[in-house]
């Protein structure tokens, strides 16, 4: 037995009395002649013809009453199996599509994903900007290339993987492009949001990083509190009260005088809603003048706080000296005061590189896979010169580099957050940290 699509009634196979095979539209065509040859036996008897019926006759409307019988009941039937069986293949198949997985292989690197084969199409272009079409095609020859050279499977795989890479590039959420329309183009162009391996972009960066959280952030931390004292008196409300109580008690006044004028110059009497009119006219002109110069009361946001405490820089805070009890002798980072739980230091120091440019380039040379960090697991931080060494101090010097490590959570004092900018490591302390005593840093 056969089952084919339900969709379409005129495909379905009943399954008759006899275990033959017609389709729906026969069995539909034998259902109405039945119901004629019905109606047709009803009206003769009602007639009452006293004639009785042959033999044939007799036999043919059992055989048509048998065939009306045997087609319902096995149209009934049918129909049910056929679909519970169609809705069930058709769900079988449905889950062994949804169940093939691509088989993983070990040798897919960590870097392979959809935004970031954007953006090393982006990178490899030699203007670094790029229209969206052209870019979305760009990254799909880039994936079938990888994918063959590395014997992996595609990360656009789907069965629409154009659209796939467009909404990577509209939603963004890596940070890695940066959109823009330029002058007279109808379509959106996307340019990197970084330029990879440039040393004087993020020296640059960096310092703008440490300038903010020394003005902006350290107050809230370090600053203590001034005593409040009782609130100044508003000299601007006293004096617009004053201007509209004195406005009213010489209204009068005024409308005394304008009525003496009156007399002698024949000039209109001021009423006192003329009074309340000018008075509203000095108020608002007294506040037009207060806009244009700010009151003289205005204070900064840090007012209330003692910044006597409050460091300008790293500094202030750590120091790096010579570790004696290390052998080989090792420097490593001592508090110069004491430092709140929960307290931003600073910020790692590196270079932002693609990934597969620190694996191919830096990774085994030197000590650069010892001080580099990576930002949510996609972009390398690399602190290290073409040989693998820290950049010297006239250069970059950054303090977070020489501090000690430790997998004990208990121990560490220290860790490394990633920061709301993109390619910001942040240096957080996980708990109070005493004068004197030691910065170490929970590796992850």
């Amino acid at each position: 037995m056969t089952w084919t699509d339900v969709s379409s009634p005129r495909l379905v196979l009943q399954h008759t009395g006899n275990h033959s095979y017609e389709s729906t539209s026969t069995s539909t065509a034998n259902i109405v002649v039945n119901n004629k040859d019905s109606k047709k036996r009803k009206a003769d008897s009602s007639e009452g013809v006293s004639t009785s019926p042959k033999n044939g006759h007799n036999s043919d409307d059992k055989r048509l009453r048998q065939s009306y019988t045997d087609t319902t009941r096995s149209q009934r039937v049918v129909i049910h199996h056929s679909s519970n069986n169609s809705s069930s293949n058709a769900n079988a198949i449905g889950n062994s599509r949804r169940r093939q997985k691509v088989p993983e292989n070990s040798n897919t690197p960590r870097w392979h994903s959809q935004s970031y084969l954007l953006f090393l199409a982006l990178r490899q272009h030699p203007t670094k900007s790029l229209p969206r079409t052209d870019l979305i095609k760009a990254a799909l020859a880039l994936d079938e290339k990888i994918s063959k050279e590395r014997n992996i499977p595609r990360v656009f795989r789907g069965k629409t993987p154009t659209n796939s890479a467009s909404a990577i590039l509209t939603n963004n959420i890596d940070r890695y492009f940066v959109p823009f329309r330029p002058n007279g183009s109808r379509c959106m162009h996307f340019k990197l949001a970084f330029d990879p391996g440039n040393l004087k972009d993020a020296i640059k960066e960096y310092t703008q990083w440490e300038t903010r959280l020394a003005q902006e952030e350290w107050p809230l931390h370090f600053g203590k509190q001034k005593r409040k004292e009782s609130p100044p008196i508003a000299t601007s409300t006293m004096t617009t009260i004053t201007t509209i109580a004195d406005t009213t008690t010489t209204s009068p006044s005024l409308a005394t005088i304008n009525h003496h004028n009156n007399n002698n110059n024949n000039s209109p009497v001021m009423t006192e809603f003329d009074a309340f009119l000018l008075s509203k006219r000095q108020i608002k002109k007294q506040q037009q003048q207060q806009q244009i110069a700010p009151p003289p009361h205005a204070r900064s946001l840090f007012d209330d706080f003692d910044m006597t405490d409050v460091p300008r820089s790293w500094r202030d805070l750590i120091r790096v000296v010579m570790d004696n009890d290390s052998q080989p002798q090792q420097q490593k980072l001592i508090a110069k005061k004491f430092i709140p739980n929960n307290t931003p230091l600073g910020f790692y120091f590196g270079v932002p590189m693609t990934t597969d440019e620190f694996e191919s380039l830096k990774e085994s040379v030197g000590n650069a896979k010892e001080y580099s960090v990576t930002y949510k697991g996609k972009t390398v931080l690399d602190p290290t010169n073409d040989h693998g060494s820290l950049y010297e101090k006239e250069v970059i010097f950054c303090p977070f580099h020489y501090i000690r490590q430790s997998n004990s959570s208990q121990e560490a004092n220290v860790q490394l957050l990633d920061g709301p900018v993109l390619n910001q490591i942040i240096c957080w302390t996980r708990c109070a940290i005493a004068e004197g005593e030691e910065l170490v840093l929970l590796r992850v």
